[in-house]
C-alpha cells in the first residue's frame, strides 16, 4: 500500500507537510481534526492518507495506493464503513448500537475470489462475520465472533475480553493469544472526529489516547514514541514494529 516517489519530490512534500503542522496549534481544540497523515519507511517509501469531513463527521479516509473508507452516519453515530479497493468495493462493516451509544454488534461482509482449478477462473464466494459485544459490570466487553454467508452467520470462530481503562483499550485475551497496551496521556489524532469512540472497542484497538507500547503472546512487540503540538495533539512519531522503523507525520 505504499508508491515510490522520487527523493527530491519527497523532500518538498515533507517540507510543505511540516509546514502545515505548525499551524495546528492556532487551532482551537473542537477543531482539531486529523487531515493528512504521512508515513515513511526505513527504505524510503512514502505512504499517504488523506481524511474528508463533513463538519467534524468523517466522510472518507483515501489512501495513496488507491484504497479508500466510505463512513455513514446516522445521527451522530457512524452506522457503516464501506472499503474499496482499485478492482472495486471489497468489504462493508455495518454497526448496531445499544440505548446507551455503545456498539452490541458489528456485521463485516464481502466476496471472496477463491482460485480455481489450473486454468479456471476463481470462483466468488460470499462471506461474513458477525460479533457480539456485551458490556460487563466490571469494565471489561466480552466479545463473540461468528461466521458465515450473507444469510446466516452460525459458526463460533472466536471468543475474548477486551479491557477498557480510561477510554482506551488496554488488553484483549483469547484463546487464541493475548495483547496488551499502553498509552501516552495526550490526544489521539482522531480523537475529535464524531462518532468514532464506539469503533475503537469494536476492532479492539486505541483509544482516546495514543498507542505508545504493544506486546502479543503471539506476534511481534511495538513501540512508538511522539512529539506534540500545543495543543497535545501529536505532529510526529516514530514507529518500531519487529525491527522495522517507520516515521509519521500528523497534519491537521
Amino acid at each position: 500500500m505504499k508508491k515510490i516517489i522520487a527523493a527530491a519530490a519527497a523532500a518538498l512534500f515533507l517540507f510543505t507537510s511540516c509546514s502545515e503542522v505548525v499551524s495546528s496549534d492556532d487551532t482551537n481544540v473542537k477543531e482539531v481534526l486529523l487531515k493528512k497523515k504521512i508515513e515513511q519507511s526505513e527504505d524510503g517509501i512514502l505512504f499517504t492518507t488523506l481524511y474528508e469531513y463533513e463538519g467534524a463527521k468523517i466522510a472518507s479516509i483515501l489512501r495513496s495506493d488507491g484504497q479508500r473508507m466510505e463512513f455513514t452516519y446516522t445521527g451522530e453515530q457512524i452506522t457503516t464503513v464501506e472499503y474499496f479497493e482499485n478492482s472495486g468495493q471489497a468489504q462493508t462493516t455495518e454497526f448496531t448500537y445499544d440505548t446507551e451509544g455503545r456498539i452490541i454488534e458489528m456485521l463485516e461482509y464481502g466476496i471472496e475470489n477463491v482460485p480455481g482449478e489450473e486454468g479456471e477462473d476463481p470462483t466468488p464466494v460470499p462471506w461474513a462475520d458477525r460479533t457480539t459485544f456485551t458490556f460487563n459490570a466490571d469494565g471489561t466487553v466480552s466479545l463473540i465472533k461468528y461466521s458465515g454467508d450473507h444469510e446466516s452467520q452460525t459458526e463460533i470462530t472466536e471468543e475474548g475480553t477486551l479491557t477498557i481503562a480510561n477510554g482506551n483499550v488496554t488488553a484483549y485475551a483469547s484463546a487464541s493469544g493475548n495483547s496488551s497496551y499502553t498509552f501516552d496521556g495526550a490526544n489521539n489524532a482522531e480523537l475529535n472526529i464524531t462518532g468514532i469512540s464506539p469503533l475503537n472497542i469494536a476492532w479492539g484497538y486505541g483509544g482516546i489516547n495514543n498507542v505508545t507500547g504493544a506486546t502479543h503472546s503471539n506476534g511481534p512487540s511495538y513501540s512508538a514514541t511522539f512529539t506534540y503540538n500545543s495543543k497535545d495533539y501529536p505532529v510526529s512519531a516514530t514507529e518500531v514494529e519487529d525491527g522495522q522503523t517507520t516515521q509519521i507525520w500528523f497534519m491537521y
